[in-house]
């Protein structure tokens, strides 16, 4: 592919350091297109040995649910995991009736894995959190500003005249969570990261709470031109330009963009697993494909570098989760490439098998 959509290693270096710069500024209370979002943690003594509890995992565009049994150290799954495709909340009320839709029977405790970003409160024991903005083209129009919790809660009494009590996290939180469950974790070495339909990172902060960066809203760096021409178009503009050039949610556009623009006569696609296809398959538009791919992975080498420098430990393990990370042809390999070149860390990428509800299930 001959077109320039590569950022050089200078650029690349040059991100890093305005990353790590925007953590600090972040920290501080500074002006930061990041965000400082710091999630409490509850006591894990909040049910007793043997309680079920319910696991409900929203994410950009699947759902998994499952309900767990607590137990003295962990929680364990009972039953079988669902897993179906999102509808567009496009309101308060479409995703209040598909919690509604997917509640167990007999649940009386729900735990709630969103991927969208929150302003978390420890409140009786209990983590609720406020919805922030609508990402990943989802709107909630009518849950803006609201207290996700506690409208759940409301909404079970009135609907099913059920009492059911709510803890909300913010999928990255819930990953980091995820990461107690390697075994000789430690907190100080594990970053949570998804680079899926969006793209985000998080970290313990201490030992008692977690701080979720929403990363995607990053802005310190040249937007590529493709980029630019889809967050115009886009139901934010301005807003989450480093999503809008790496997630799954945008990636297929880039294609569509450059193929139209230079007359490439390539079939357009619709899906950012469509990318993936093309290359496995080697079939026409192939190139252009990867050559996207590699930019987007070199823009997350870029996010684990900063981190990485931030956090000035030798070592750190990345739990990550997203299918772009894990199954995006040559995504994840091209990351450790660059890596060196970027931090002087050693890091180390771990995925961990229903990690989505396994995080979530640790705040109980």
């Amino acid at each position: 592919m001959q077109l320039e959509l590569q950022y050089s290693l200078e650029e690349l270096k040059q991100i890093v350091n305005n990353f790590t710069l925007e953590l600090e500024n972040s920290r501080s209370g500074k002006q930061s297109s990041l965000s400082w979002l710091i999630s409490p943690l509850p006591d894990r003594n909040y049910l007793n040995v043997g309680s079920e509890f319910q696991v409900m995992a929203i994410g950009g565009s699947n759902y998994h649910g499952g309900v767990f049994r607590k137990q003295a150290d962990t929680s364990e799954l009972v039953g079988s995991i669902s897993k179906l495709a999102l509808p567009k909340f496009t309101s308060a009320q479409v995703f209040l009736d598909f919690i509604v839709s997917q509640l167990a029977p007999g649940i009386d405790y729900l735990t709630l894995n969103l991927a969208y970003p929150i302003e978390p409160l420890l409140k009786d024991n209990l983590i609720d959190a406020k919805l922030l903005k609508a990402t990943k083209e989802h709107e909630f129009v009518g849950l803006i500003g609201q207290y996700v919790g506690t409208a759940i809660t409301d909404y079970i009494h009135t609907k099913l005249e059920r009492v059911v009590k709510v803890s909300v996290a913010n999928d990255t939180v819930c990953l980091v969570l995820a990461g107690l469950n390697l075994p000789q974790s430690s907190k100080a070495k594990i970053v949570g990261g998804i680079v899926g339909t969006g793209v985000n990172f998080g970290m313990f902060l201490g030992t008692d709470s977690i701080v979720n960066l929403e990363t995607g809203n990053f802005a310190s760096f040249r937007a590529s031109e493709s980029g630019q021409w889809i967050d115009a178009r886009s139901n934010q503009p301005g807003a989450y330009l480093f999503e809008k050039e790496v997630a799954g949610a945008y990636m297929w556009q880039h294609y569509n963009y450059y193929n139209e623009k230079y007359g490439l006569n390539y079939p357009q696609i619709d899906s950012t697993d469509d990318l993936s296809t093309l290359i496995r398959n080697h079939a026409s538009g192939f190139d252009l494909a990867q050559a996207l791919l590699d930019r987007a992975a070199s823009l997350v080498a870029a996010q684990v570098a900063g981190i990485a420098n931030y956090k000035r430990l030798a070592e750190l393990q990345f739990i990550m989760e997203g299918s772009v990370f894990w199954k995006a042809p040559g995504f994840k390999k091209n990351i450790v490439k660059l890596l060196p070149q970027l931090t002087e860390t050693t890091i180390d990428f771990a995925q961990l098998e229903l990690s989505y509800l396994l995080g979530p299930a640790n705040l109980f």
